[in-house]
């Protein structure tokens, strides 16, 4: 089944960085290369090692919160989520490389505004915040498709002292004294 998420690549970051940022500060990294190395995207380069480490980190924060699945598709994120992904990736690679032309320090000064976003983001999702669900979700073992030995994970799992699934769809919860305790809501628009 195909997923409704995106596998954000390598090549994506020229969506948030020029082509001179991008070319600039890339380079070879796999074990046989050295440091004048002509670039070769046909090997390990930092690019896309930078990409592959944000969606790793996207993916973790969603797991982290246990509120909802990843997709099982490999290197997905939700489509919310690939601006983010990718303003990561692009400051790690702007930071990576501290010799940029000096043609480089207003791109960095935006980009370092939008790698701000996205750590804002990520912190987000930690805590639960909603998202695009994928079209193919894993169960709660989070690396498979949801079986009857891998139930499906639904929601708040993780004991809430708070309340239960519709009370967080209320905003509110009255407790046992009658004290009535505000519940966060989901809202995609702000992080």
């Amino acid at each position: 089944m195909a997923t409704s998420w995106i596998i954000p690549t390598g090549q994506d970051l020229l969506k948030v960085l020029s082509h001179l940022v991008s070319t600039s500060a890339n380079q070879n990294i796999g074990s046989g290369s050295a440091e004048n190395d002509p670039l070769d995207l046909t090997q390990q380069n930092r690019r896309d090692d930078l990409v592959t480490m944000a969606v790793a980190e996207v993916r973790g924060a969603i797991q982290a919160a246990e509120r909802f699945p990843l997709s099982v598709t490999a290197n997905a994120v939700p489509r919310v989520a690939v601006p983010h992904t990718l303003y990561l990736a692009a400051w790690r690679l702007i930071s990576s490389t501290p010799n940029l032309p000096l043609v480089v320090i207003n791109e960095e000064a935006v980009a370092k505004t939008f790698y701000e976003d996205a750590k804002l983001f990520l912190k987000s999702l930690r805590e639960g915040k909603s998202f695009d669900l994928p079209s193919d979700p894993t169960g709660q073992d989070y690396l498979t498709a949801v079986s009857s030995d891998n139930p499906a994970i639904n929601g708040i799992r993780y004991g809430d002292l708070y309340g239960e699934d519709a009370d967080y769809e209320a905003g509110y919860v009255v407790t046992s004294t009658g004290a009535v305790i505000t519940l966060p809501q989901d809202d995609m628009t702000t992080y």
